[in-house]
């Protein structure tokens, strides 16, 4: 398993690269999407959906109908997006569980990791307050296509503290590992780690090491859902961190066509 030390390496790189911009004619955009090998996507027509997102009242072609907050701009297995919840992606303000959860539906990792929505923390954090359901809980672990819990490499999923920041929970069973992932340094390690081991008691696995492990660091709170995103991203295809906190506007503006066609158009 790689855990991911050469964050601070790619860090020197992407330092060099930011001060080395200012001499390159291309946008900040542009070099971004050469960084991270994006060649189905444009500046130009991330430029254009921004375009048609910021238009209010009026479409900016009279053939085209006015854009409603409430109207689909796509759907993405079980979760449908409304112009309202594309337009969290501007820049500073805070992500909603619509979008977190329909991009992760767009990741597809390797065999050996699951990747689970938004609502499965929430139903064990609900379960453990009210009392453990096992064969409940077995038909919720179904519901994800997981039938043998311990026989999957690894589990990855979001994690909402006290609605107002993100962390990402990966259930390493190769290593009998709870990794967690914090870009904030909120000091909820223990409190998250003691119930995912609770969960994982009660489903008949032993006890698991903690690991708080290093992950870039964000600057701003209102990017901690972006951070998540990219989180499970890198970690669910094991993958190096490739992103800084410097990253996020772009991500938001690429995230925007990714969930309008459907696909993922940038490494993590």
């Amino acid at each position: 398993m790689k855990y991911h030390h050469l964050y601070k390496k790619n860090q020197e790189k992407l330092q060099r690269s930011a001060n080395q911009s200012s001499l390159d004619k291309r946008s900040k955009l542009e070099i971004f999407l050469e960084k991270h090998n994006s060649q189905e996507i444009t500046e130009n027509m991330i430029l254009e959906e921004e375009k048609i997102l910021s238009f209010k009242g009026k479409s900016h072609n009279d053939n085209l109908k006015s854009l409603q907050d409430t109207d689909i701009y796509s759907e993405i297995g079980d979760f449908s997006l409304t112009y309202k919840d594309i337009k969290k992606l501007y820049p500073r303000k805070w992500i909603n569980d619509q979008i977190i959860n329909s991009y992760l539906k767009l990741l597809q990792p390797e065999p050996n990791a699951f990747i689970l929505d938004t609502y499965f923390y929430q139903t064990i954090q609900t379960m453990a307050e009210q009392g453990w359901d096992i064969s409940k809980l077995t038909r919720i672990i179904a519901r994800y296509g997981i039938y043998n819990f311990s026989k999957v490499p690894l589990i990855v999923f979001p994690v909402n503290i006290k609605q107002a920041h993100w962390v990402t929970i990966c259930i390493n069973n190769i290593d009998q590992v709870i990794e967690y992932y914090d870009s904030f340094k909120s000091q909820n390690f223990e409190n998250v780690c003691v119930l995912i081991e609770s969960f994982l008691e009660n489903i008949g696995i032993g006890k698991y090491d903690w690991h708080e492990m290093e992950t870039p660091i964000q600057e701003y709170a209102y990017d901690s859902g972006i951070f998540v995103i990219k989180t499970i991203q890198a970690v669910a295809f094991n993958k190096d961190f490739f992103f800084c906190s410097q990253d996020m506007e772009f991500y938001r503006k690429v995230m925007m066509l990714e969930l309008k066609h459907g696909k993922v158009f940038v490494d993590s």
